[in-house]
């Protein structure tokens, strides 16, 4: 079975990176599945605010439809940022996808995926300061990458620098 290359990059405009507040750190995630309801992975990448990347990881979560895996990315991203006590707690999450609205607005989601909104919520709770935010999909194709390769992946992959 042929695995993505999710360091490969292509010739469209990836636009810029933003560089975070300093002190903060900076997620990109990103969900993907097969069909409305198929094999989905997560991916993301945490850096820092020179870019230096502390963490990347890249996931299979079983079946789900895109907009569960894409809230279950930001899960993944507030679930590191809890675990990692040496930044203050201050974090910008980064998604391409319509499912910021609803972590940002939890009462605004459907009920069907409430469960995992109560679990972000209650993971914001422990930060001082986050963010999550929408951003292009060619600027998220690190992440993007790593979450195609999730949908493929028989072990989870974590990497930290």
């Amino acid at each position: 079975m042929r695995r993505p290359n999710i360091w490969a990059r292509d010739k469209r405009n990836l636009g810029t990176w933003e560089r975070p507040q300093s002190g903060y750190l900076k997620f990109n995630v990103n969900g993907s599945a097969r069909g409305q309801l198929g094999s989905a992975g997560i991916g993301g990448v945490l850096r820092d605010d020179c870019r230096n990347i502390k963490l990347f990881f890249s996931k299979h979560i079983g079946e789900a439809n895109l907009n569960k895996v894409e809230l279950l990315a930001i899960k993944e991203a507030f679930l590191f940022f809890c675990a990692l006590d040496n930044y203050n707690n201050k974090g910008l999450i980064t998604i391409s996808s319509n499912v910021v609205h609803w972590s940002n607005n939890p009462e605004s989601c459907p009920w069907i995926l409430r469960r995992i909104i109560m679990q972000i919520e209650s993971l914001k709770a422990r930060l001082t300061s986050w963010n999550v935010l929408h951003i292009n999909r060619e600027q998220n194709d690190l992440a993007d990458g790593l979450a195609k390769a999730g949908v493929e992946r028989d072990n989870n992959l974590v990497v930290m620098y």
